[in-house]
């Protein structure tokens, strides 16, 4: 009889010790894609000249850029003449949506729709549309890859 109330009070203290591990769910979640996604535009971001295709430019553009989770904002070197911005949207799936490009002058327009992608690391963002206008430079169909620097 004495070893059955010790086994039951020992069967008692690990029941108690298990419920008490398992914790009530206050633990960190898992982070969705699309808070994956944001985390990694925060930083900065380098126009990579190599990797994109400039329209008809002649000359390789320069740019500084900030990027955000609402979209990249180029706001210093020759690029600027021609495409200040490109919004977007995350999506719950962590992929880029809703791109649009705001140009910088009034004489070009967009010719078509504009799509923002970024890769699977993470670490790089590739915006491409095409423009059209009255005047020749700055014209054509423009790929912007962006590489992470950080």
């Amino acid at each position: 009889m004495r070893n059955l109330k010790f086994m039951f009070l020992f069967a008692a203290i690990v029941a108690v010790s298990v419920v008490s591990s398992c914790g009530g769910g206050d633990g960190d979640d898992p982070k969705s894609d699309k808070e994956i996604t944001v985390e990694a535009l925060t930083g900065d971001w380098t126009l990579n000249t190599g990797s994109s295709t400039f329209g008809n430019l002649t000359d390789t553009p320069t740019a500084t850029v900030s990027v955000s989770s609402a979209g990249i904002n180029i706001t210093g070197g020759t690029l600027s003449d021609y495409v200040s911005g490109v919004s977007f949207t995350v999506s719950d799936a962590g992929t880029l949506t809703g791109a649009s490009a705001t140009l910088a002058s009034s004489e070009i327009t967009l010719d078509g729709d504009v799509t923002a992608s970024i890769n699977d690391a993470l670490d790089k963002i590739t915006v491409s549309f095409s423009t059209a206008a009255a005047r020749t430079a700055g014209t054509g169909s423009f790929t912007l890859v962006f590489d992470k620097a950080s």
